[in-house]
């Protein structure tokens, strides 16, 4: 992808398939669960943070998401990468109450790692050769 004013400002199937196989290569399961969550909600980096464990309705697999800037809250339907991804991501977690994404830290997705979700996104979209070379 081009950095120009003219390029496109989206990824093309194959480049989002290069991304998720970069992303599940990671064994993160916390970060395949944030990254698609995201991806499929469109949800700002800000947004998925705030997300408490209590939005995921398991048994009906959706998500309350509470968007930020006027953009529409709401309960919507999870996809199955969404639902396999957080049941991959419970696992470790667990079900205590909180963010559905607790930072290591303090439990609260804070300011470092947002500044980490801007820097590891762009980190592995390099290693899937979206951006050049790793």
């Amino acid at each position: 992808m081009s950095n120009s004013p003219n390029a496109r400002k989206y990824l093309t199937e194959d480049e989002l398939k290069r991304l998720l196989h970069v992303i599940k290569g990671s064994k993160s399961a916390r970060d395949e669960a944030i990254f698609l969550v995201t991806y499929w909600r469109g949800l700002r980096a800000s947004e998925v943070g705030r997300i408490p464990f209590s939005a995921w309705n398991q048994s009906k697999r959706h998500l309350f998401v509470t968007r930020l800037k006027g953009s529409l809250s709401g309960e919507f339907p999870l996809s199955k990468a969404e639902q396999s991804a957080l049941n991959a991501w419970l696992k470790i977690r667990g079900s205590a109450p909180g963010p559905l994404f607790p930072s290591r830290e303090s439990g609260t997705l804070k300011d470092e790692q947002h500044d980490h979700q801007q820097t590891s996104g762009p980190r592995q979209g390099q290693h899937a050769g979206l951006y050049g070379t790793a």
